[in-house]
């Protein structure tokens, strides 16, 4: 009877001292698995990844973030931040009825008919 490993997700901050340990060449691959209490599929994964978790982070992606995704409509979400960042560094209030707004808007000139602009896809 084999029990099965329980799933578990690792933070930005986490792969990132991962990468950095690995870079370091100073203990092997095994060692530092088990150092952050991981699988060795799991480094593997994670050096695999190298370039997506640097530019997540780049980015400017939070610590606490486990998963890697891209938008879905990804021009759209960087115009829309585009156009935030300019509007609040402008001190013009921001509400998400607005925010809302300016996605349709944004939306519309992209040519993205179906898009969804609720409560739920805008997480303030």
């Amino acid at each position: 009877m084999s029990l099965k490993r329980k799933q578990m997700s690792i933070d930005l901050k986490t792969k990132q001292l991962i990468l950095v340990e690995v870079e370091k060449g100073t203990l092997p691959k095994t060692k530092i698995a088990e150092k952050f209490g991981i699988p060795k599929s799991t480094l593997s994964t994670i050096i695999k990844n190298k370039d997506k978790i640097d530019e997540a982070v780049a980015l400017g992606s939070t610590n606490s973030t486990k998963r890697l995704r891209k938008p879905m409509l990804e021009d759209v979400e960087k115009e829309l931040l585009k156009w935030f960042k300019k509007a609040r560094d402008s001190n013009i209030p921001l509400s998400g009825a607005l925010v809302r707004e300016k996605a349709k808007e944004i939306c519309t000139s992209n040519g993205v008919e179906h898009m969804a602009c609720s409560d739920g896809w805008l997480c303030i």
